[in-house]
């Protein structure tokens, strides 16, 4: 409407189809509507000093566009101008139009790919922690009284560390809802970074008794700016999968340093690592490792989550090989608070 008003040197309106009026302020007259309305494809209607014009595109109607010349003298010299301003205005709609159309079916077929990721996840991380808990408790109820006290307490245990992987699982997925539906809410406050950490590294210790988890070079008073609840998921989540890939006996260390206002934590297995070009295609969703052993691979939904909650509250994660030996190191960046 800018540009043929611009080349019409009058008024000029445009508006989506037949069945909406046009602005209140246009002044167009009824009748001129109802026979642009019903006019062929490309023809323009003359009525009552307005020029009207079908806008379409592929015989496919789009709206309509009014006009009045400013200077009927020059009206048949800018006409012209005015017409192909129209047509192109048309394509440019019709284009824009498939490609929303086009963006909505790649939405389809990613939400789809996501409800088929999730399916597979969930069969198997979902019913292997049920069937241990499920086992556990039947023996439980069945033979309690006949099992001496520590196999009462290993069968409770199990119950409790399957019971928190199904929690842990589960946050994943309701976390990645959040994130993927933009409704991640950040409360960005002071927060002692080492208790943080030493909270999670308690809870992994409980759960995996023949690895350890190594803490370095780090101050009790270090405080790190963000979301303390989101900043220790996401700690915990990088821990799990080192511990997960680290063999029995092994360890993981923990490092956290200072670097220009920023504290770094780096976690470091003793895994099979990963290929050189995998390390950034390990933040993303559902992306499971080639070379590691299938039946250690998780729902491939922690590091992107951790990715996902880190940036939000203004950092950053990356990955690197080991020098000199197997292993991965994920690091995490938040902001220090001074």
């Amino acid at each position: 409407a800018h540009h043929v008003a611009a080349a019409a040197r009058g008024p000029a309106f445009a508006w989506d189809n037949a069945t909406t009026p046009p602005p209140a302020q246009a002044g167009i007259p009824p009748t001129v509507i109802n026979e642009a309305a019903s006019a062929p494809t490309g023809q323009t209607i003359h009525l009552e000093g307005w020029c009207v014009r079908r806008l379409a595109a592929d015989a496919q109607g789009l709206g309509i566009v009014a006009w009045r010349f400013g200077d009927d003298a020059r009206a048949d010299a800018e006409a012209g101008l005015v017409n192909v301003l129209i047509d192109l205005g048309a394509a440019a709609i019709a284009r824009a139009r498939l490609v929303e159309a086009q963006a909505e079916m790649a939405a389809v077929a990613r939400t789809e790919q996501l409800r088929n990721a999730l399916l597979s996840s969930i069969s198997h991380d979902l019913r292997t922690p049920l069937a241990s808990i499920l086992a556990s408790v039947s023996s439980l109820r069945e033979f309690g009284d006949q099992f001496p006290p520590e196999t009462r307490d290993d069968l409770l245990l199990t119950i409790q560390d399957e019971t928190e992987r199904l929690n842990t699982f589960v946050s994943n997925l309701l976390n990645m809802t959040r994130l993927e539906g933009g409704g991640l809410v950040i409360e960005s406050a002071p927060f002692n970074v080492v208790e943080t950490v030493q909270r999670a590294v308690t809870r992994q210790a409980r759960r995996s008794t023949t690895k350890q988890v190594r803490v370095h070079s780090a101050p009790r008073d270090l405080v790190g700016y963000g979301d303390a609840v989101l900043f220790e998921q996401a700690f915990a989540n990088v821990l799990e999968n080192a511990v997960r890939f680290t063999p029995a006996g092994g360890a993981v260390s923990v490092n956290v340093e200072i670097l220009e206002g920023l504290i770094i934590l780096d976690v470091t297995d003793e895994g099979p690592g990963v290929r050189p070009e995998e390390l950034e295609a390990i933040f993303g969703k559902f992306y499971r490792a080639e070379g590691a052993d299938v039946k250690l691979q998780g729902a491939g939904l922690g590091l992107s989550i951790v990715k996902g909650f880190v940036e939000a509250m203004g950092g950053a994660v990356s990955a690197r090989l080991v020098d000199g030996r197997e292993g991965l190191t994920v690091s995490l960046m938040i902001p220090r608070y001074s």
